[in-house]
C-alpha cells in the first residue's frame, strides 16, 4: 500500500482481518482504519516485544520527520540508545492495558499514554500506543494549584497576625497583673477572661445585612438569627440603632474595598461593651466588593484594664507602648533579662531558657553583629545618635534565618533597652513575587496574538509586544520610553492623540475622525482607518482602557488593535449584494401586483361570459322551448322536447351552480325563479315557464328574500338582483 508520502506502507500488524459478512473489501476496511488513524489527534504506533517499531501513523511521522519502520522505539521517539527505563514493555505484553502519563525529556512537554496489547494474525503480540499531547491542562493544572497555595497562605498570614495580636494582649495583661498588687483581686478574673477569650466573625452584605456569624458570635448574641439577615446595627446594639454606627469599620470596607479597624462603644442593656472590629472585603473575579467580614474581639475588660493601669510603672508601659510583635529586655552586658510569649515563638527558646542567661547577640547572624553592637554602646550614650528602627537578619534555636524588622527603645531613667522585632520576611518573599509577577504579566502581554501596547501616565511607552512590532515595523526597543504620541506615527504619520489617549482624556475632536467609538465604562472601543501604516491602508478595531492601580489612581492604560480589513471588504461585499437583491425583490412584487390584476380581470370576464351565456339561452332559447311544449305535439316530439329541456339544463348547471354560489347557496329552482325576476318576468309568466303553479313561484319568491336579507324591508326583489346578480 502506497502512503500520502509516497512510500510502500504494509498494513498495521494489529489489524483485525475483515470479519465475514461485512461486506467491506479489503481496501475498503483499510479505507476506514485509514480515516479512523486520520481522525485520531494524537500519535500511534505499533512495536514488538524487541522495541521495533511496526506501525507509526501520518501524524508521528511528521512529528519524527521519516517513517521509523522498522527501528527502535527508544532511538526514534527519545533518542536513546537503550531501552527507556520508564518503559512498561513487559505489562502490556502480559496482556495488560496501561494508562499513564509522562513528561518527555526530549521535548520537555507532558504526554497521555494508553498502551494495549494487540494480536496479530500469526498469533504475535505487538504493543500498540496511543499518544496525546496533554500540557497545556497540566499547566493550567498548575496554574490553579499555585492560585489555591497563595490563597492558603494569606489565609495564613492573616490568622497567624490575629492570633499574635490575641497572644500579645493575654502576656500584657497577665503580666499587668502580676506587676500591679492593687489589682490581685481581679487578677484572676482577667485570666479567666482571656484564657476563654475568642474571637467573633461575621459575614455582613453590602446592605448592611448579616449573613453568618461564627459560634463565638452566636455566643454573644445567642437571639440573633442569620438565616433572617437581619440589619447589623439594629440587632448588635441594645436598645436597637436604626442608623449605621458613627464607629463602624465596616461601611468604610464595603465602601472602598480596604481593610479598616476601630474599637467600638455598643450599648448592652444599661452598660456598654468594647469590640475591636477588623473589617476586610470580600471581592468577586472583577475586584468588585461583594460583602464584608469582620473579625471580632471583645476588648471590654482590656479597656478597663488599661485604664486601670494608666499610671502604672514606666518601665512597664515603655516596653509594651513599642511592642511590635516579639519583644525582649536588654541589659547593658547585652544580656536579656525579659521576652514575650511571641519571642519564644520566633527564637524558638523557652522564657527559662532566654531570661537572664542568654545575650541578643547570639540571635544576630552574619556581619549584622558588629554594625549592632556599635549601635548598642552609643544608644547608650546619646539614643538619638543611631537609628530606632532597621533590617536584620534572625537567627533562631534551629539555625533558620528570616527578615526581621527591628525597633529599639531605652527605657527612661535606666541602662537597658526595650527592642521589638517583626518579622518581614513574608513581604520580602512578596515583593520578590510581586516582580516575578510584573515579568510574568509582561511576557503575557507580549505574546498576545492582538497587537497591544500600554502607556503610564505620563504617555509613555511601557510596553509593545511582538504583535505590534509585526504590525508596525518599529521594534519594542526603539518605542519603549517614548512619548509625545510617538506611537501614532506609524499609523497616522504625525503625532496626535489616538484611541488609548481618548479613553484617559476625551476629546470629540479626534473621536470624530474615527469610522466609530463606542464608549463603555472606562472602556473606548473604535474603528479606524489607518492610512500610513506599513503594508498599506487598512482598517482596524481597536480597544482602549484605563488602567488603575490598587487604590484607584490612574496609572496609564492599554489598546489592543485588530487588523479588520477583510472583514470590512466582506461587509461592503455583503452590502451591495443585500442592494441587489432588494432591486430584485422589487421588480419581483410589481411582477406579482400585475400578474393579480390580470388574474382579477379574467375572473370578471368569465363571470360576464357565464351571465351572458345564461341570458341568451334564457331569452333565446327557452321561450321557443315553453312554446313547444303548449303545441300540439305527437308523444315521440313530446319526448324529444324533454330531452332538449334536460340536455340544456345539464349544459347551464355549472353556470347555475357558480351563480348560486355567490349568492346564498339558492337551490336551483330558486335560481331560475331569480333569474326570470332578474329578466322582468311577472309570477304567473314564471309560472307558466317553469310549469308550476303561480303559488310555488311565490313560495320561491319568499324563499329568496329571506336568504338575500331583504324579508319584511320596502326592498324591490327585481332591482336588488339586478345589484347583485
Amino acid at each position: 500500500m502506497v502512503g500520502r508520502e509516497g512510500k510502500h506502507r504494509t498494513k498495521p500488524r494489529g489489524a483485525a482481518p475483515e470479519r465475514p459478512g461485512t461486506g467491506l473489501s479489503p481496501a475498503a476496511a483499510e479505507s476506514r482504519l485509514r480515516a479512523m488513524d486520520d481522525a485520531f489527534d494524537g500519535f500511534i504506533y505499533i512495536c514488538s516485544r524487541d522495541y521495533r517499531i511496526e506501525y507509526m501513523n501520518k501524524r508521528l511521522i511528521e512529528r519524527t520527520g521519516r517513517d521509523a519502520t522498522g527501528e527502535f522505539c527508544y532511538r526514534v521517539l527519545h533518542e536513546r540508545d537503550e531501552v527507556c527505563p520508564w518503559c512498561i514493555n513487559d505489562r502490556v505484553f502480559a496482556g495488560e492495558t496501561v494508562r499513564w502519563e509522562i513528561q518527555s525529556p526530549k521535548d520537555r512537554r507532558w504526554y497521555s499514554i494508553i498502551n494495549t496489547p494487540v494480536r496479530n494474525p500469526d498469533g504475535t503480540l505487538s504493543k500498540q500506543a496511543l499518544i496525546r499531547d496533554i500540557t497545556d491542562t497540566k499547566r493550567t493544572e498548575s496554574d490553579l494549584k499555585h492560585a489555591l497555595d497563595r490563597l492558603e497562605h494569606e489565609v495564613e498570614v492573616r490568622t497567624a497576625e490575629l492570633q499574635m495580636k490575641n497572644r500579645r494582649l493575654l502576656e500584657e495583661i497577665a503580666d499587668r497583673k502580676r506587676a500591679e498588687e492593687a489589682l490581685a483581686a481581679s487578677e484572676e478574673r482577667y485570666r479567666s477572661l482571656i484564657d476563654n477569650i475568642g474571637i467573633g466573625i461575621s459575614l455582613i452584605s453590602p446592605e448592611m445585612r448579616i449573613l453568618e456569624l461564627n459560634r463565638q458570635m452566636r455566643t454573644w448574641y445567642p437571639a440573633i438569627d442569620a438565616a433572617e439577615k437581619p440589619v447589623c446595627h439594629r440587632v448588635f446594639n441594645d436598645p436597637p440603632r436604626e442608623e449605621i454606627c458613627s464607629w463602624c469599620p465596616t461601611v468604610l470596607t464595603l465602601r472602598d474595598g480596604q481593610v479598616h479597624e476601630s474599637v467600638t462603644e455598643t450599648p448592652s442593656g444599661d452598660g456598654v461593651r468594647n469590640f475591636r472590629i477588623v473589617s476586610s472585603p470580600v471581592l468577586d473575579r472583577d475586584g468588585r466588593v461583594t460583602a464584608a467580614i469582620e473579625m471580632v474581639d471583645d476588648v471590654t475588660e482590656h479597656v478597663r484594664a488599661q485604664q486601670a493601669i494608666a499610671e502604672s510603672e514606666a518601665r512597664y508601659r515603655a516596653i509594651f507602648e513599642t511592642t511590635g510583635t516579639a519583644t525582649m529586655i536588654v541589659e547593658e552586658d547585652t544580656t536579656i533579662s525579659m521576652v514575650n510569649a511571641e519571642f519564644e515563638k520566633q527564637s524558638g527558646f523557652t522564657k527559662a531558657e532566654v531570661e537572664g542567661k542568654r545575650r541578643w547577640t547570639e540571635f544576630v547572624y552574619g556581619d549584622d553583629l558588629e554594625q549592632m553592637l556599635a549601635f548598642h554602646a552609643r544608644r547608650r550614650v546619646d539614643p538619638d545618635s543611631v537609628p530606632r528602627s532597621y533590617e536584620i537578619r534572625f537567627r533562631d534555636r534551629s539555625g533558620r534565618v528570616r527578615n526581621v524588622t527591628m525597633t529599639v527603645s531605652m527605657i527612661p531613667g535606666t541602662r537597658k533597652s526595650v527592642a521589638s522585632l517583626v518579622d518581614i520576611t513574608a513581604r520580602k518573599q512578596s515583593e520578590e513575587r510581586l516582580k516575578e509577577s510584573e515579568r510574568f504579566l509582561t511576557d503575557v502581554i507580549d505574546f498576545l496574538p492582538d497587537a497591544t501596547f500600554v502607556i503610564d501616565a505620563d504617555g509613555r511607552v511601557i510596553a509593545w509586544n511582538r504583535a505590534m512590532e509585526d504590525m508596525t515595523g518599529v521594534p519594542a526597543g526603539e518605542m519603549i520610553g517614548k512619548g509625545d504620541y510617538e506611537y501614532a506615527m506609524p499609523f497616522y504619520g504625525e503625532r496626535r492623540p489616538i484611541l488609548i489617549d481618548l479613553a484617559l482624556k476625551p476629546d470629540s475632536r479626534y473621536e470624530g475622525t474615527y469610522v466609530s467609538t463606542e464608549r463603555q465604562g472606562t472602556v473606548l472601543v473604535g474603528e479606524a482607518y489607518m492610512p500610513a501604516l506599513k503594508g498599506g491602508q487598512r482598517y482596524f478595531h481597536g480597544t482602549a482602557s484605563i488602567l488603575r492601580d490598587s487604590s484607584g489612581n490612574v496609572v496609564g492604560a492599554i489598546e489592543s488593535i485588530r487588523d479588520i480589513t477583510e472583514r470590512r471588504r466582506m461587509e461592503e461585499a455583503l452590502r451591495k449584494r443585500e442592494e441587489e437583491l432588494e432591486h430584485k425583490s422589487r421588480n419581483l412584487e410589481e411582477m406579482n401586483t400585475a400578474l393579480r390584476v390580470l388574474l382579477k380581470h379574467r375572473e370578471e370576464d368569465k363571470s360576464e361570459l357565464e351571465e351572458r351565456i345564461l341570458s341568451n339561452v334564457k331569452k333565446l332559447v327557452v321561450p321557443y322551448l315553453e312554446k313547444l311544449r303548449k303545441s300540439r305535439l305527437s308523444p315521440e316530439q313530446a319526448s324529444y322536447v324533454e330531452i332538449l329541456d334536460d340536455h340544456l339544463q345539464d349544459i347551464l348547471s355549472p353556470f347555475l351552480r357558480n351563480l348560486g354560489t355567490r349568492h346564498l347557496n339558492l337551490t336551483p329552482k330558486e335560481i331560475q325563479v331569480a333569474s326570470l325576476i332578474r329578466e322582468g318576468k311577472t309570477s304567473k309568466e314564471i309560472a307558466d315557464v317553469l310549469g308550476v303553479s303561480a303559488r310555488a313561484v311565490d313560495f320561491h319568491r319568499d324563499n329568496i328574500r329571506i336568504k338575500l336579507g331583504i324579508k319584511n324591508k320596502k326592498a324591490n326583489l327585481r332591482s336588488f338582483l339586478l345589484s347583485t346578480f
